[in-house]
């Protein structure tokens, strides 16, 4: 909160005038996270996109919400376990429920290009392969390219769970 109030210009006193806690902080920031990632990933699981479009679509949206605020998205690699136990088992439930609508979309894939890779090894492979890019944001001085880093990242993954590139 000292940050906070230092990069704000104020009193740590005058924030708790419009922020209730860190705890509270943290909550509103990883609840709109897990709203954007599912408000995408169910926008990608019903639409009329073949399935190598629905993994690259994926991929720019874990590019997007993680080069929009690198800070934020950070949140959701280790803070998440500081929430509160009611909110974290909430937060939890939430996680799984987007794990498994991903999940989805890669069982059909690896069924669409006959691969035999174990389907769970492949979902968490794949959404590791993109929980790394705030981190990778954050610490380089470059400007990146999003959507070459969607193109790169799209043909990685695409390559590894069907053989093939894009």
């Amino acid at each position: 909160m000292r940050d906070l109030a230092a990069a704000m210009d104020c009193e740590v006193a005058n924030l708790y005038n419009y922020i209730e806690s860190k705890d509270w902080i943290l909550q509103t920031f990883l609840f709109e996270l897990s709203n954007e990632f599912h408000n995408g990933i169910d926008a990608i699981r019903s639409s009329e996109l073949n399935d190598i479009e629905k993994i690259k679509s994926i991929v720019r949206l874990h590019v997007q919400i993680s080069l929009a605020d690198p800070a934020k998205a950070s949140l959701l690699v280790n803070e998440w376990r500081h929430l509160k136990p009611s909110l974290l088992e909430r937060f939890v439930k939430e996680r799984q429920a987007y794990e498994r609508k991903v999940r989805s979309v890669v069982k059909n894939l690896l069924s669409e290009s006959r691969s035999n890779i174990d389907l769970n090894l492949a979902t968490q492979s794949f959404l590791a392969s993109l929980r790394w890019i705030f981190d990778w944001r954050k610490s380089s001085k470059k400007k990146h390219n999003a959507i070459e880093i969607e193109r790169q990242l799209s043909s990685l993954v695409l390559y590894g769970l069907t053989g093939k590139g894009e």
